[in-house]
């Protein structure tokens, strides 16, 4: 009888043993899978926020390129800008050149022609004529002829 009550106590021990044993392995299963899951979570994070300054970088990039692109555009049409003023220019001094030769030939007159003058086509047109069979002899009749006729609407050629 004592060995069935010590085998009693002896298989009690043992099933107390292996309840706690497996108490203890729950217990450590559960702190891994709270381990697991914190590292997951913490994997998470850092790949969330991975992914969040890749982003960053790449709107930064973007950013940069847009602005670079328009500072070439900006300086594009500063160039262009900076061709058509060096064109008029150009342009306005060659007409301020034809204006000043065509006032040396009226003898400097920026008046407007009066309209006191001829300007019949039959009579300029005879004094054209007159012009290029003109000697030198004839340069004071030419003169009296020229205060005369408004020359204005006639192109010499």
């Amino acid at each position: 009888a004592e060995r069935r009550r010590r085998k009693a106590t002896e298989n009690e021990r043992k099933k107390a043993e292996s309840a706690r044993q497996l108490e203890e392995r729950k217990r450590r299963e559960e702190a891994d899978r709270q381990e697991a899951e914190r590292a997951r979570k913490e994997k998470e994070a850092k790949e969330a926020e991975r992914r969040a300054l890749e982003e960053a970088r790449k709107a930064e990039e973007e950013k940069r390129r847009q602005e670079e692109e328009e500072r070439l555009q900006a300086e594009k049409r500063m160039k262009e800008a900076k061709e058509e003023l060096a064109r008029l220019r150009a342009r306005l001094d060659m007409e301020s050149r034809a204006r000043d030769a065509n006032l040396k030939v009226v003898g400097g007159r920026r008046e407007a022609l009066p309209m006191s003058l001829n300007s019949k086509m039959a009579k300029t047109t005879g004094f054209i004529k007159k012009l290029r069979l003109l000697p030198d002899q004839q340069q004071g009749e030419l003169e009296a002829g020229f205060k005369k006729l408004n020359m204005s609407k006639c192109v010499l050629v």
